[in-house]
């Protein structure tokens, strides 16, 4: 398993979508914090974690790797723009997954 100080050192991107093993889904940005984001009251906190990929894939549509009903936090209405979006999924331990699309920065 790799190792990573933050999720932009992990994903290359200052911003994804986080899904918990809860399934709770956190779309947000995460610039160099460390950590995972987690909601709090109307804004966010880091979570120190370390953070271990345990596999990397593609998919073709971002959208499908979520349930949009338990999406918790989405500041910028992000989730209408997932749709058909490819990108780039990361498992990670502690049973989050971490979803990029590709077109975002």
């Amino acid at each position: 398993m790799s190792s990573y100080k933050n999720l932009k050192n992990l994903t290359g991107k200052n911003k994804g979508i986080i899904k918990y093993e809860n399934g709770e889904v956190v779309i947000c940005e995460w610039l160099d914090n460390r950590g995972f984001p987690k909601p709090f009251h109307s804004d966010l906190s880091f979570v120190q974690l370390r953070i271990l990929k345990k596999n990397e894939c593609k998919t073709n549509d971002v959208s499908k790797e979520i349930d949009f009903k338990k999406v918790v936090y989405n500041k910028n209405d992000d989730v209408s723009k997932l749709q058909g979006k490819s990108g780039t999924v990361y498992d990670l331990e502690y049973g989050i997954t971490v979803i990029v699309p590709d077109d975002w920065n």
